[in-house]
């Protein structure tokens, strides 16, 4: 499944890349770290990413047919858990 097929635009996958590295940089996390696993099935060749951003390690939802795909994916699994990371600390009471 190429990203047009997701509805995402190939700037909207560089957005979430970007958007990621401008979390990480705010909270002093260093550059976020990707890394892609290729798995070369009898059908196509499909890829999974991991992103280390800190010391928390995400990884992609699903397999791609892609890297570029799969880097973004695994850069939105991240922005959402730091999201909701983020909504729970400031709905605690205090």
């Amino acid at each position: 499944m190429q990203s047009d097929d997701l509805g995402i635009s190939d700037g909207e996958e560089t957005e979430v890349k970007k958007q990621l590295q401008k979390y990480a940089r705010q909270r002093n996390f260093g550059l976020p770290v990707y890394f892609c696993e290729c798995d070369q099935g009898p059908e196509a060749t499909q890829f999974k990413a991991t992103v280390t951003v800190g010391d928390q390690i995400f990884e992609s939802s699903r397999s791609f047919n892609t890297s570029k795909d799969a880097e973004s994916d695994a850069a939105k699994v991240a922005l959402m858990s730091f999201l909701m990371e983020n909504f729970q600390e400031a709905s605690t009471p205090k």
